[in-house]
């Protein structure tokens, strides 16, 4: 369940990163036109002033200019209400971010939680190992002891009754000896079987504390496109009204390494290496 929730989060922030872009990409635009349309309006009116004073309030300019004015303020309303829209968009993936980054908290200390679980089951493994091959050979060390013990008891006595007797306790114990070191199998099973129990926690500790890695920089990149659209001013388009097109090249940015003007992603050295990494629905099924 855990897994399944981590990848809805991965699809979520991939989603309102996408958001985030356009967000970015037409705030910024307005912005540029929103303060151009406010220049464009002081140079109208100062027009105004001008004609009206020259042609004395005549009739025709003046009603020309005011509609000119009229529709330089109803296009500026516009792209204000355009600008306010966009950045009510722009609260809206910041809200998402904050509760992606919420969510991801509560996913990295389930994870943590479950990575101390198998360190303990990985600790109470390797202690049952050391019990079972103390006891055996503790038992094995008894017996042997055993046998010695009756054979100096055998060599001393001269009775045929009593050395007949301890003849037999001596084959009892052999056969004993027999059995336990036939029965070595067992424990040797149980050695392997917790090794590589040992090994699958160990497979499993590292990949959970790749996954918080990878999430943690994939939240990092997300805060630094947010940063990028209360900044970075993009000239992207032309007004009604005959503005210039002004066009500023996108900056290059990799997602693997995290970093500015170096490289994108898709020619990034490590590519190769991110590629290779098991998905984590393959590594979802060792738990």
């Amino acid at each position: 369940m855990t897994w399944k929730r981590l990848q809805i989060s991965e699809q979520s922030r991939t989603r309102w990163e996408s958001e985030a872009n356009r967000a970015s990409d037409e705030v910024n635009l307005l912005k540029s036109q929103v303060q151009h349309l406010r220049n464009e309006f002081t140079t109208h009116r100062e027009d105004l002033i001008k004609k009206l004073a020259e042609t004395k309030f005549d009739a025709e300019a003046v009603q020309e200019l005011h509609t000119q004015i009229e529709e330089q303020r109803r296009v500026l309303e516009e792209m204000q209400n355009r600008l306010k829209h966009t950045e009510g968009e722009r609260d809206q993936l910041q809200s998402a971010l904050s509760t992606s980054q919420h969510s991801q908290t509560q996913v990295e200390n389930g994870l943590r939680q479950d990575i101390e679980s198998l360190k303990r089951r990985l600790e109470q493994a390797e202690s049952v190992n050391e019990s079972v091959k103390r006891s055996y050979e503790a038992a094995q060390l008894l017996i042997e002891e055993k046998i010695a013990s009756q054979k100096q008891i055998l060599n001393a006595k001269m009775n045929d009754a009593e050395k007949s007797t301890l003849e037999n306790k001596i084959v009892d114990l052999q056969v004993e000896l027999a059995a336990l070191k036939n029965g070595k199998v067992e424990p040797d099973q149980s050695y392997d079987q917790l090794k590589n129990e040992k090994e699958a926690l160990e497979q499993q500790v590292n990949f959970m504390n790749s996954v918080i890695v990878d999430m943690q920089h994939k939240n990092d990149d997300l805060r630094n496109r947010l940063d990028i659209l209360e900044t970075e001013v993009i000239f992207d388009g032309q007004l009604q009204l005959g503005l210039p097109q002004h066009r500023v090249s996108a900056r290059l940015y990799c997602d693997i390494c995290s970093v500015f003007d170096i490289h994108d992603t898709e020619d990034c050295p490590k590519q190769l290496n991110v590629r290779r990494t098991p998905s984590y629905s393959s590594q979802e099924s060792e738990f």
